[in-house]
């Protein structure tokens, strides 16, 4: 018995070591520098300066809309059929400037990257949120 469970164990053990990739070994940057599938768009308007939401505005996307973000710290947009090249730059494992625009990263791993620009400049504040997939 206890050389079945031992088996079985170290079989868990070599299985799980098989993986490709693992959110732990990679770094933010790492994860990042993919092609991501452009789930949706969502634009959070809020009263005034309140954090009361107004209005949610989700916009999905076409199937073959992407955001490849290169080792060049440059990111292609794909949308609609248009492409259109920016510069983007990670800043620890919370921040992405895209565009000049400071995005928090909500969601980064293998699969899921959200990010959100928050603008509390104007008299009405706004969050854009973008949702990506691999």
């Amino acid at each position: 018995m206890k050389k079945v469970i031992l088996l079985s164990l170290v079989a868990i053990g070599i299985f799980a070591s098989c993986r490709k990739e693992t959110t732990s070994s990679m770094s933010t940057t790492d994860m990042v520098q993919k092609k991501w599938r452009l789930v949706s768009t969502q634009d959070v308007q809020y009263v005034g300066t309140t954090n009361v939401v107004d209005t949610i505005i989700t916009t999905p996307a076409a199937i073959t809309d992407s955001i490849e973000f290169k080792t060049n710290n440059t990111a292609v947009f794909t949308f609609m059929g248009f492409a259109d090249t920016v510069n983007y730059q990670i800043i620890g494992d919370t921040k992405i400037v895209v565009d000049a625009d400071t995005f928090t990263i909500n969601t980064l791993n293998l699969n899921d990257f959200v990010m959100t620009y928050s603008n509390r400049v104007d008299t009405t504040h706004y969050d854009n949120i973008i949702t990506l997939k691999r």
